[in-house]
């Protein structure tokens, strides 16, 4: 404990101890296998006769130093994720709507279809292609555009490169299962076209 530390402005001073008499400053780190109530016990009996004026009401644990270190970041980081969640969910049923509109304005085609001998497993394929074209298009663009900006995230990112083979191939999975269930209901519903009941609603 020779030394104070002054913080201003993100900038750290540190002087001698005996140069300051602001004792707010002086941090000390103890090095235990206690708990923290046992450790700070024996910390204040360790100091009070050196030091009755030195505060000593204050413990944290290194874990909540860094916690509350981070914790700008982490709430960033936490709302950036929120945003892409929401982001999905509306990916997802633009997805859905766009599909589903194209099955009931092509019930009569599809009914016909099945009238002629295409299996319901035909018509669900067809429409999944139909859904999955316009995602794999949007995914080819999407990583196309995070390799080339990604570079300039460099200097942010830790223990991770910008073009991480295991991110974009684990993020292209799971946009591919998102697109595939988003039309994997419409194609469903298609597969259940009566062509009956098709024909004659036309």
């Amino acid at each position: 404990m020779s030394f104070a530390a002054k913080i201003s402005q993100a900038r750290e001073i540190y002087l001698p101890i005996y140069q300051t008499n602001d004792y707010s400053l002086v941090f000390m780190v103890v090095r235990t296998n206690l708990s923290s109530a046992a450790c700070a016990s024996a910390i204040r009996e360790a100091l009070r006769p050196i030091q009755r004026t030195i505060s000593t009401n204050e413990f944290r644990t290194l874990q909540e130093l860094v916690d509350r270190a981070a914790s700008p970041r982490r709430f960033l980081m936490l709302l950036l994720a929120g945003f892409s969640a929401f982001s999905m969910i509306l990916a997802a049923l633009g997805i859905y709507a766009v599909i589903s509109f194209s099955v009931s304005r092509r019930t009569a085609e599809l009914g016909i279809r099945m009238a002629l001998g295409a299996s319901a497993r035909e018509i669900k394929q067809q429409i999944m292609v139909q859904a999955l074209i316009p995602a794999g298009l949007g995914i080819l663009i999407g990583i196309a555009a995070a390799l080339v900006l990604g570079q300039s995230l460099t200097t942010l990112l830790f223990d991770v490169r910008p073009t991480d083979g295991a991110t974009f191939l684990g993020m292209t999975i799971f946009l591919a299962a998102v697109a595939s269930l988003a039309g994997y209901l419409p194609a469903l519903r298609a597969s259940r076209i009566d062509p009956i009941n098709a024909l004659r609603s036309n």
